[in-house]
């Protein structure tokens, strides 16, 4: 049975683009997301990163020849 009354549009599935500018709009996003972020992760990331690099550098000099040399007095 036909309702009245009740008006209904739409368009083909073939017509429709659902992607129309994702790609561009998904680039300036991810940029304006990323540099207004940044400031808050940034330095504490580059902070790990020292640290870490300090830390591997420092266990590889303890166990070298040369540092277990100057610290086995220390033990």
């Amino acid at each position: 049975m036909k309702q009245k009354g009740i008006v209904t549009y739409s368009i083909s599935s073939n017509r429709q683009n659902p992607f129309a500018g994702a790609f561009h709009d998904a680039i300036f996003n991810t940029w304006r997301r990323f540099s207004s972020q940044f400031l808050y992760w940034g330095p504490s990331a580059a902070f790990a990163y020292w640290a870490m690099n300090w830390a591997i550098e420092r266990n590889e000099y303890l166990n070298s020849k040369a540092g277990r040399a100057e610290f086995a007095d220390e033990e």
